[in-house]
């Protein structure tokens, strides 16, 4: 149920702009910017069946868009990503440990 909403969420916040979000409109800067934030909610939506791709999908969202930002960390929202994007990474890497 949870997962539910939250795919609910995530396409409501990034398609429900209607006509004010053009992603193509923007400005140069943001176009890369989006397209990290887009890598890290692939990331997060992937992780819930395959912790250790979700995880790396994730967390390459955070280093690109920490790069294209030039500091770090490039806002409030990046130390619990990088939890989350840490935890699905040693869950999957678990996961590989007890079936090994």
């Amino acid at each position: 149920m949870a997962s539910i909403l939250f795919t609910i969420i995530v396409v409501v916040v990034i398609f429900g702009g209607g006509d004010t979000f053009d992603p193509l409109a923007q400005i140069l800067r943001a176009k890369p910017l989006f397209a990290g934030m887009l890598m890290l909610v692939v990331g997060l939506i992937v992780a819930w069946k395959w912790e250790r791709i979700g995880g790396l999908l994730t967390l390459s969202g955070l280093a690109f868009i920490a790069v294209v930002t030039g500091d770090l960390p490039p806002n409030e929202i990046f130390w619990p990503t990088l939890a989350v994007g840490l935890i699905y990474l040693g869950c999957g890497w678990r996961k590989t440990k007890t079936t090994d």
